[in-house]
């Protein structure tokens, strides 16, 4: 084999190594990339659940606070009964009913501010948890998104390959050897070139040396 065509296998197999070991390169990095969005991902949704349990632990607060009040209220009415009975006083009128209705409106009053605040709390558990899905649906579709990209970067030897036959039937060509002669098409051994290299050739063949030397310069 001439120098030209050693030129040009060396220059090929450099390339083709160069462009393989590149993409193997990118599309490791961006498979890492996507892997630890994915544990983001998965760290958020726990985040998620860790809240809304934290809610359901403060709603729970407040229905032992409201049961509480309810057994305040029922102690309190009935020692005021009781103390209004044992002197004879009608607790339907005068100031008896009056003490009667306050100590209802005081009950109603806060057993509407601890609902207020069990509602309350759940809400702003339940708005944390949603934000914290959300973020995972962000970095799944980030991860997803770089796992396509990193399988459609051109790791495979073929695409590897032809990038260094490009460089390298280049340097074959402007070292002066003979593309036609290498892709003749009497010979046994053109037939079994695929097509698309052939066709590759053939342009490269077509270029003069001086216009591809200035081409690369």
């Amino acid at each position: 084999m001439g120098s030209a065509a050693t030129l040009a296998l060396t220059v090929g197999g450099l390339t083709a190594a160069g462009s393989l070991a590149s993409s193997q390169t990118q599309a490791a990095q961006q498979r890492a990339q996507a892997n630890a969005l994915q544990a983001q991902a998965n760290a958020s949704r726990q985040q998620a659940d860790i809240q809304r349990q934290k809610g359901e632990i403060e709603a729970q607060k407040y229905d032992r606070q409201r049961e509480q009040l309810r057994r305040q209220f029922k102690e309190t009415q009935g020692q005021n009964r009781s103390l209004l009975a044992a002197g004879n006083v009608d607790m339907g009128s005068g100031s008896a009913l009056d003490v009667s209705l306050g100590n209802i409106e005081r009950f109603s009053a806060d057993v509407g501010e601890n609902a207020y605040q069990k509602a309350l709390a759940l809400w702003g558990a339940e708005q944390q948890a949603k934000t914290l899905d959300f973020q995972s649906d962000v970095y799944d579709a980030q991860s997803s998104y770089l796992n396509r990209a990193a399988n459609s970067i051109g790791t495979s030897l073929l695409t590897a390959g032809l990038s260094g036959l490009t460089s390298g039937l280049g340097i074959y060509s402007l070292a002066g050897g003979s593309l036609s002669g290498l892709f003749g098409s009497s010979s046994a051994g053109a037939a079994a070139i695929p097509s698309d290299v052939k066709g590759l050739a053939s342009d490269i063949a077509g270029i003069s040396r001086k216009k591809g030397l200035a081409a690369l310069l």
